[in-house]
């Protein structure tokens, strides 16, 4: 005989044959008769021959003999309420506008910025008050986006290598309550187009004053630089001394052939095509060298980082900086002993800072700069990274504006 079929899922079958008697209770039909000994278990009844041969009628639904069971009347449907009309919110009154709701992707009103800075500059009656504003100005046919803010004495920040002038938003807010503060990005960097002619030192030099002449700020500036563009500050020095009111040199290029290994390794044409392909893995190591405290690399920084490297142009004006700044063997020397000559002989105020950790250029530089530049004041920030001006932004403001005045009072 063969074994009996089972149902491949019981806890299903079960349940159906549950709702099949509650649906039959419903209708006030009887639950189905059990199945007969010969009845194997597991197949679907077709019902019992002796129901199957009682003739159509009233009795049709019992078994032949079988006591008619009382009917049990169908449950009432529960019928939904209708929905309740929606009530539209009361307007404004009489002789009140109301403010229109600001479209997604639309600027706020002014003085209610969506970014922490407040936009002073839209901001009614605000004469005498300018918030930081991007600004894109095109210099012989090339774009370049510089961010200024605040009114007095001009300053002008300039970033590193392959950075922008991000670096500086929050040093460029603090000195902006009582500075005119101009940030640029370098040609080829952030906001900037890159230029037609090969990235040297002079050339970034050459485009940053470009900008600086179609912005129409006159009058010596405070040139503040890192890293590279500290090297860009002085090179602008140099080449027109009437352009710098001083020089603040924070862990700048050019005092030392070290640099970190990610750098000289750019050198190598091949592998350093390879090394900046855009990656967020190669990105967080290099914020990570940047700082000390690893609280500042955040993911803000990182997705800027991303963005940088995602430029068409930025392998290239990476490659081109570093073939002419440096080899293998670390930044090149004939290029740091002109400039350096050159500096000092410049009647200038000078302030080298450097930070104590730093990983991209060694705070040993500082002792070549005091070496090169006797008369410049230097300072050294403990447990500090390679941008002292954002891991010690307060310390950082409080040292350049104190050096400022202190020149200016001489004066």
């Amino acid at each position: 005989m063969r074994a009996p079929r089972r149902h491949p899922y019981p806890h299903r079958a079960r349940r159906a044959r549950r709702q099949r008697r509650a649906r039959r209770r419903v209708r006030g039909r009887p639950p189905p008769v059990r199945a007969a000994a010969h009845h194997r278990p597991g197949h679907r009844r077709r019902g019992h021959p002796a129901r199957r041969a009682a003739p159509p009628g009233p009795g049709a639904d019992r078994l032949v003999g079988e006591a008619a069971r009382p009917a049990v009347p169908a449950r009432p449907r529960r019928v939904r309420p209708a929905p309740r009309p929606r009530r539209e919110p009361p307007g404004p009154p009489e002789g009140r506008r109301r403010t229109p709701t600001r479209r997604a992707g639309a600027h706020p009103p002014a003085g209610r910025c969506c970014c922490r800075r407040a936009c002073a500059a839209r901001r009614p009656g605000g004469a005498g008050v300018t918030g930081p504003v991007d600004t894109i100005v095109t210099v012989r046919g090339r774009a370049s986006r510089c961010r200024v803010a605040g009114d007095g004495p001009l300053v002008v920040l300039l970033h590193g290598i392959g950075r922008t002038l991000a670096d500086f938003a929050e040093l460029h807010d603090r000195l902006a309550r009582d500075h005119r503060v101009v940030s640029l990005d370098l040609a080829g960097h952030g906001g900037s187009a890159p230029l037609d002619e090969p990235h040297t030192l002079p050339a970034l030099a050459r485009a940053a004053a470009d900008c600086l002449d179609a912005l129409g700020v006159a009058g010596p500036a405070h040139l503040v630089g890192n890293s590279l563009g500290g090297a860009v500050a002085m090179r602008l020095a140099v080449d027109d001394p009437a352009r710098a009111a001083s020089l603040v040199l924070v862990d700048s290029a050019g005092f030392g052939r070290e640099v970190t290994v990610a750098l000289r390794l750019l050198a190598l044409r091949p592998l350093g095509r390879l090394l900046l392909r855009p990656s967020r893995a190669v990105a967080r190591r290099t914020e990570r060298a940047l700082f000390h405290d690893r609280r500042y690399v955040t993911e803000t920084r990182l997705a800027e980082a991303m963005a940088a490297a995602r430029r068409p142009h930025a392998a290239r004006v990476m490659l081109e900086l570093v073939d002419s700044l440096g080899t293998f063997r670390g930044v090149a020397g004939p290029w740091r002993e002109e400039l350096l000559d050159a500096v000092a002989r410049l009647d200038l105020p000078i302030l080298v800072v450097w930070g104590e950790r730093d990983l991209i250029l060694p705070a040993a530089h500082l002792d070549a700069a005091r070496t090169r530049l006797p008369r410049a004041r230097t300072h050294l920030f403990a447990d500090t990274g390679h941008l002292p001006q954002v891991e010690r932004a307060e310390e950082f403001h409080r040292l350049v504006t104190g050096f400022w005045a202190g020149h200016a009072a001489d004066r």
